[in-house]
């Protein structure tokens, strides 16, 4: 796992995924205080949208994966607190989950991270990370 603390409260977060093991879950997620978290994630071949405080996790969306070898998650991000989660597919992006979606606790202190979850031996290949001010 990899993060960075945006600079800004509105701001978007890509990400390309390469390769990986077979049962790993590649992704991109904001990280706060008190173990919230919230993000977007290859799940075999599936995109889901979650969230989770503590242990306890709860999937907000999930699509069927795009065609292709590469994936190109996005999350963008309003006043620091409207999440919304897209992937692409082809040529357009695809949201999941509502557009603007408000968690239901606060993500005071947020880092952005790419991070690979799974079995112990997970790995995937990120070819690119972008995090920047937007809007």
């Amino acid at each position: 796992m990899a993060g960075r603390q945006p600079s800004a409260a509105t701001y978007a977060a890509e990400a390309v995924v390469g390769r990986r093991s077979r049962r790993s879950r590649p992704g991109l997620a904001v990280y706060a205080a008190r173990g919230r978290e919230l993000g977007i994630e290859l799940r075999g071949r599936r995109v889901v949208v979650w969230r989770s405080r503590g242990r306890r996790e709860r999937r907000l969306a999930s699509m069927p994966a795009p065609p292709g070898a590469r994936k190109v998650l996005r999350l963008e991000v309003v006043d620091g607190q409207y999440f919304t989660f897209k992937v692409l597919s082809g040529r357009s992006w695809r949201t999941l989950a509502p557009r603007g979606y408000r968690p239901p606790f606060g993500l005071a202190g947020p880092r952005v991270v790419v991070r690979v979850a799974g079995a112990r031996r997970s790995i995937a290949a990120f070819e690119r990370f972008r995090l920047g001010a937007s809007g």
